[in-house]
């Protein structure tokens, strides 16, 4: 990736809690999603003209409700409270000088592959295993799945006890490259909302039932006979819901 002076551009991202800026330089990029609100790339790049560091970048679209400013800085402010409060988030998120891009941790490395949400809309890319040319998995252990299945539910209770309504889509997915271990991040931060009111009794129960969805989709779409799995999940589900109930009559 060059510019007109045949050099590779070089854009400041900075951090959300104090404003420091770091100088990254982008050698090359390449798409890998298109969702509602914007485009994803990995990029390869410098830090500080001396550190190579594969990153991924979002840049996001002006549409007919808001512009790509819009979209960036409400993102970076949904991101800073969800690590505040302790949610999964990617350790890295800054915004760019632009003011439309955000560079975020590359959820695959050498050690790990991150899975996405099945795309639904026209000009959406898909990022399930088969997509990223990796097998399915083995359906989990029952002890697995009910460790997993206790982590989710927990981060959607989490984000409920602070106002964060978590949309299904919100959720990625990590899967150790060679254990092949299922773990999951907040990756979209344009899934996440700031809710107001007295919400947080049917926000707890929402965020646990989207939690239960996501995970099930991904478990639907990247496991081998996931049916097992899924009852557990769905068990758990109904499990949660009525000692819920319980507690609040």
């Amino acid at each position: 990736m060059v510019d007109d002076q045949g050099e590779t551009p070089s854009m400041n991202f900075s951090k959300a809690k104090d404003g420091k800026t770091t100088p990254v330089q982008i050698k090359s990029e390449k798409m890998i999603g298109r969702g509602f609100f914007g485009d994803v790339f990995t990029a390869d790049t410098l830090i500080k003209g001396k550190k190579p560091w594969h990153f991924v970048i979002k840049r996001f679209r002006d549409k007919a409700e808001g512009t790509a400013e819009d979209y960036a800085r409400s993102a970076m402010a949904k991101y800073e409270v969800a690590r505040k409060v302790g949610l999964r988030v990617f350790r890295t998120y800054r915004l760019g000088e632009d003011g439309r891009s955000i560079l975020m941790t590359n959820g695959n490395d050498s050690e790990v592959i991150c899975v996405g949400k099945v795309a639904k809309f026209p000009g959406e890319m898909s990022s399930q295993l088969v997509d990223l040319g990796e097998p399915k998995l083995a359906p989990l252990s029952d002890a697995e799945i009910e460790a997993l299945t206790v982590r989710i539910f927990d981060e959607a209770s989490k984000g409920a006890t602070n106002r964060l309504h978590i949309h299904t889509d919100a959720y990625f997915f990590i899967v150790n490259r060679e254990t092949r271990a299922v773990d999951f991040v907040i990756g979209d931060l344009d899934n996440v909302k700031k809710m107001t009111g007295s919400i947080i009794g049917s926000l707890e129960k929402i965020n646990i039932e989207n939690s239960c969805f996501a995970l099930s989709s991904f478990l639907e779409n990247n496991v081998e006979g996931p049916e097992q799995n899924c009852k557990i999940i769905q068990e758990n589900l109904n499990d949660t819901m009525y000692h819920r109930e319980l507690t609040n009559a």
